[in-house]
Formats: structure tokens, C-alpha cells, sequence
């Protein structure tokens, strides 16, 4: 770290903008909540003042945002040369619901092929009899992983059991995880909760029956 911006104050915006300024690219990781106020908008205010070519890292496209998330989304964009998303389903959301050019729009897929480690191997053979379901994205309140937690645990009436597989680095901005931790029974649920270091994204999606990006939203009753 070269530079932080500590303060919405002028002055810490234009030191910590000039310190950008000296890179050859800057890289905006964008998610919302990940910056000050309403839907992170005060990343806005620095990347207006960036005059070096900029990439802006989409990883949350709403399908149906609010206004102000989608003005945030916009301006970022419209800010960055180039617009990284990380599925093809990202693509089209910002294509077909948000005025963004497609041109500067790539898709860069999740994850990267790593060897297999001999603990991992372990522990995903010793329970390959049984269905998998696979659900991968960072993890925090509001990604509706508790409800998934709730329906696979109505499911103890099945045979084989199935395995149920969440997969992903917490969200920067949550810092109690306990919530993910339920009190079912292992003869109701068999649960694992696995770190960003275990597997590759593929290697869980080819050894997964089902799986899915994590939801964001409460079911509809």
C-alpha cells in the first residue's frame, strides 16, 4: 500500500488520487457496501479524479437494482475504459439493464485450474456416493445462504443424504460468520464450509451434482 484515502475531505482526495495517478492502470474492485455511502457511490468521487487509463472489477450485476445502484453501477463504468465481469450472466444484466457500452464490457471467468491437494481429495472422495450441491460466491448476510441451509435439511428423508457444499472467502465487510453455522444434525445435513484455498471453482463444479452462485435475496413465499 502506497497511499489510503482516511477522510472525505478534499485533501484526502486528491493525495490519495495522485497516488493513483502515478500507476500506469488503476484496478477498481467494485461491490457494493465495499466503500462509503449509499450503495459504496463515494468511490465515484475518486475515480473522477483518476487520469490514468482505468479498469473497473464488477463483481456483483443486480438483476434488479435499485436506481441509485444502478446510477453507482453506470458511473463507474462509464468512468473505467473496460468493464470486468466475471460470468456471462453478469454480460447480458449489464448489456440489456444498464446503460453501459458492451464494447468495453469483458467477461474474465472465476476461479483457475490448481492441482488437487491430497486433503481435499480426501475429503470430497470420502463422500462422493452422495449428491452434491455446490453453492460458490463470497459469503455475508443477505446472500440467502441460510435459506439453502433451511431446504436441504427438510431433505433428511432422502437416501443417500445429499452433501451441501459452500464455497467461497468471506465478504470483506462481514466479520462475524457464525450465522452460517446451524445446529442441524449430521443425520439431517451434511454440511461443509470451505475457504477460498481448498479448491479451484471447477474442480468443486465437476465434483458437484448442482450448483449455483450464491442467491441475494430472500424466496418469495
Amino acid at each position: 500500500m502506497t497511499s489510503a484515502l482516511d477522510g472525505p475531505s478534499a485533501r484526502e482526495l486528491r493525495s490519495a488520487a495522485e497516488a493513483l495517478n502515478g500507476s500506469a492502470i488503476v484496478i477498481v474492485q467494485h461491490e457494493y457496501g465495499l466503500y462509503d455511502g449509499p450503495d459504496g457511490e463515494s468511490v465515484l468521487d475518486i475515480m473522477g479524479e483518476v487520469t490514468v487509463p482505468m479498469v473497473v472489477v464488477a463483481h456483483t450485476v443486480l438483476s434488479r437494482p435499485t436506481a441509485n445502484q444502478r446510477r453507482v453501477l453506470e458511473e463507474a463504468c462509464g468512468l473505467a475504459g473496460t468493464t470486468v465481469v466475471m460470468t456471462e450472466t453478469a454480460r447480458r444484466r449489464l448489456v440489456n439493464g444498464f446503460d453501459v457500452d458492451p464494447a468495453k464490457i469483458v467477461v474474465i471467468a472465476h476461479g483457475a485450474a490448481t492441482p488437487f491437494s491430497d486433503r481435499a481429495t480426501v475429503e470430497f472422495r470420502s463422500t462422493s456416493s452422495r449428491p452434491r450441491v455446490l453453492t460458490w460466491g463470497l459469503l455475508g448476510p443477505g446472500k440467502g445462504i441460510e435459506w439453502a441451509i433451511d431446504a436441504m435439511a427438510a431433505l433428511g428423508d432422502l437416501d443417500p443424504i445429499p452433501d451441501y457444499v459452500i464455497a467461497g472467502a468471506t465478504h470483506p465487510k462481514v466479520r462475524v460468520t457464525a450465522f452460517f453455522h446451524s445446529a442441524y444434525s449430521p443425520s439431517t445435513l451434511s454440511l461443509a464450509i470451505l475457504g477460498s484455498h481448498c479448491l479451484s471453482l471447477p474442480q468443486l463444479a465437476r465434483r458437484s451434482s448442482t450448483s449455483f452462485q450464491n442467491p441475494t435475496a430472500r424466496p418469495a413465499a
